[in-house]
């Protein structure tokens, strides 16, 4: 049985015979010499010998090893074979017997055709080799194979990969939603769009529903009047929650204070004011405070202080706050027994009053008239209940603690005290005194401190707390003090004072708020602009005139005179003295209420003033600088303006707002949801307690539970105000040109 076997493999395995069986016999010089010479002499035969050949030499390959005489006769089926093999560039073999002249044409011969062997394998490779695997490799359905597992893999790692970052953005977003739904519940933003859409279907359903019935005609058209209702009625569509909220209940985005749990008493917190100031001040932002917390379910609210009924200046601080709380603590017990003596009297007149009309059935039944003298106790009878009267102060101031009335704490608005009064001392009996400072202008605020006495200290700015309050500089200037608790409480408004209209019932485009003055750039701007179209109302288009002002009511308010005379003892909700700074508040609150949009700025101290929550309560758009805390919340809904424009670029950013009604309806919604969440001064309430528990709980330090930043501003207008050391010092107002 013949095995086929390749020529490269033939040839290789007779060049490997030839070589052993010449180095076996080294006497058999003649024929080395010869077949050396035929090998060289045919390199350049056709191969058609070179078959034949081969195929004698590979029949007999182990008989020309065991007889020596077969050795001239395999030195010639070489020579024909490595003649007949040339064209496969096998290497010529040389021997020590070789004459000196062939010696350089053989080694030259050796290098070159071994060369060309090595070159013709790597470019033009046979479809078998003896090398391992080579064989596999070099098919092209292996090569196709291993293409198309490199492509196959390379796309598994490319989707993996974006698979990856899918699942890592869907995380972040779960994440974030889920952190959202845990420290702001309910607080979604409402879409205008989506709510007028759904209500617009299901007002044109209702609208095909009556025609049909009335006209018995399938049809999906409506009457062009029809129409004109239905767009009309879609475009003033607001949420109900999108009013006064004593009239429409919550909305959605309000802050509400839990409920106390069972058995949990409410505490009681003092708001220790001036009666003067209360009498005096345009400005009802200490008293729209007392209203929320009058409201808050927590609490108990009373309001006292110096020149009001009942206070002593000559003794200090602590002592009149325990006067006041035995004074409270008699008020109530007297109360509560007037109450009590009310009902057993109303008892036994309901006892009397049910004998009379038993009387009056029978004399009717037997025709009795009744005397004079019965009718005149009847009218008595009905008169009104008698009226509580307060008793009077106790004239000792107790030293003691009373039992039954303690205050958690008392707040203070600004200074009502002087920097050095030796009466200000810290409270006693676990009563917390929290001050509120801001409009620190001219660093005001830092000797409006009580830095003994505090212990917790409110900012209205985030700024000026890190400015005015530094730990190191309060030590140096006051060795002996320990640090409270510094806190950030922004300023709000209240939803009953401040709510939105619909839309159709604004009355203005754009309205300037405040005071202005060089403190005031933009508002400075407005007025000026308002003033020169007043005075030549010629020289101004009268289309570029949008911003209207409402008028400033100034910063006293004048009190009858009987008010200084016998002051009250504590603030009463609606009193008569109070009814001026009431209509005060209800005007500015109706001027921003019917503005589309509210134009004001934050001052040179970029502060986010009370007018910010006001206009967002009042369902009015915001066009203002923004200041320099909560600034990534506003800017989503703030007309952005900047305190060096010109009125016509304040025009300009109105006017493209105003072009633009779903936009600037959008914002309102924005903005009216953010502060019913964020800046109602329930909230605020809400935020002090908090605070005051930190503080007990041992915290220490600053709280700051919004975010702010410490850009560029100015405490004044003058050439020697502070400015941050960052900025421009050459400028009187050091703000961003």
């Amino acid at each position: 049985m013949s095995q086929h076997i390749s020529p490269k493999s033939q040839v290789d395995n007779e060049a490997f015979v030839f070589d052993a069986r010449h180095r076996s016999y080294p006497g058999s010089h003649s024929s080395s010499s010869s077949a050396t010479g035929t090998l060289l002499a045919s390199a350049g035969e056709s191969s058609t010998s070179a078959s034949s050949s081969s195929a004698s030499t590979s029949s007999t390959p182990r008989s020309s090893e065991s007889d020596p005489e077969s050795e001239s006769s395999s030195s010639a089926a070489f020579s024909s074979t490595s003649t007949s093999t040339s064209n496969h560039h096998l290497p010529s073999y040389a021997y020590p017997q070789t004459p000196s002249s062939l010696k350089g044409t053989r080694r030259l011969s050796f290098v070159s055709e071994y060369s060309q062997k090595i070159r013709q394998t790597l470019l033009l490779p046979r479809r078998r080799s003896s090398i391992p695997l080579v064989r596999v490799a070099r098919r092209k359905t292996t090569q196709l194979v291993l293409a198309g597992a490199i492509l196959f893999f390379t796309v598994l790692i490319v989707g993996e990969l974006r698979s990856h970052r899918t699942r890592r953005t869907l995380w972040n977003r779960e994440y974030g939603l889920r952190e959202w739904d845990i420290r702001h519940p309910g607080d979604r933003v409402g879409n205008l769009i989506s709510l007028r859409n759904d209500y617009g279907a299901e007002k044109r359903r209702e609208l095909l529903t009556r025609r049909r019935l009335s006209e018995g005609e399938e049809t999906n058209e409506l009457y062009p009047d029809d129409e004109d209702t239905l767009r009309k009625a879609v475009g003033d569509k607001w949420p109900s929650w999108w009013g006064n909220v004593d009239d429409v209940g919550p909305s959605p985005f309000d802050h509400r204070p839990t409920p106390l749990p069972e058995g949990k008493a409410k505490r009681r917190m003092m708001f220790l004011t001036d009666y003067h100031d209360y009498l005096e001040r345009m400005n009802t932002h200490t008293y729209e405070i007392v209203d929320a917390a009058l409201r808050h379910p927590h609490l108990n609210v009373d309001v006292w202080g110096p020149n009001w009924a009942g206070y002593n200046r000559s003794i200090p601080l602590s002592a009149n706050i325990r006067k006041r709380a035995h004074r409270l603590a008699q008020l109530e017990k007297s109360k509560k027994e007037f109450e009590e003596s009310q009902k057993r009297e109303a008892e036994e007149k309901e006892k009397e009053r049910k004998w009379r009309a038993k009387r009056e059935r029978l004399s009717r039944s037997l025709e009795v008239t009744r005397s004079p003298l019965q009718k005149k106790d009847d009218e008595e009878m009905e008169e009104d209940d008698e009226v509580w009267i307060r008793p009077e102060w106790n004239a000792d101031v107790p030293e003691e603690c009373n039992s039954e009335v303690e205050f958690d704490i008392v707040l203070t608005i600004s200074n009502i005290f002087n920097e050095n009064d030796p009466h200000v001392d810290a409270l006693d009996c676990g009563a917390l005194l929290v001050q509120q400072l801001g409009d620190c202008h001219s660093l005001r605020c830092s000797y409006e401190w009580y830095p003994h006495a505090n212990n917790i200290t409110l900012s209205k700015y985030a700024f000026e707390l890190l400015e005015l309050f530094d730990y190191d500089k309060v030590k140096a200037k006051y060795p002996n003090w320990n640090i409270g608790m510094f806190g950030h409480s922004p300023d709000t408004g209240n939803e009953w004072d401040f709510y939105p209209v619909p839309w159709a019932n604004k009355t203005a485009d754009a309205k300037t708020f405040g005071y202005d003055g060089s403190f005031y750039p933009i508002r400075t701007t407005v007025t000026n602009a308002l003033n020169a179209h007043e005075e030549d109302p010629l020289s101004v288009n009268i289309n570029d005139v949008i911003i209207k002002r409402h008028p400033h009511p100034g910063y006293f308010v004048w009190p009858p005179a009987e008010a200084r005379e016998v002051p009250l003892e504590t603030y009463e909700l609606g009193h008569e003295y109070y009814q001026t700074h009431l209509m005060l508040r209800e005007d500015f609150a109706k001027g921003m209420r019917e503005a589309k949009i509210c134009v004001f700025d934050s001052s040179l101290e970029r502060k986010m003033i009370r007018k910010y929550a006001q206009a967002f309560l009042s369902g009015c758009v915001v066009a203002a600088d923004l200041p320099t805390e909560q600034e990534d919340a506003l800017s989503k809904f703030v007309i952005p303006l900047k305190s060096t424009w010109s009125i016509e670029n304040i025009n300009a950013a109105l006017k493209y707002h105003l072009d633009r009604p779903e936009l600037l309806q959008q914002m309102a919604l924005d903005g009216f949801a953010y502060a019913r969440q964020h800046l109602t001064t329930t909230n605020k309430v809400s935020h002090i307690l908090e605070m005051a528990d930190h503080y007990r709980e041992g915290s220490r330090g600053y709280e700051f539970p919004y975010g702010f930043s410490m850009r560029c501003r100015s405490y004044w207008s003058d050439e020697d105000s502070y400015k941050p050391p960052w900025c421009a010092q050459d400028s009187h107002r050091g703000l961003e040109e």
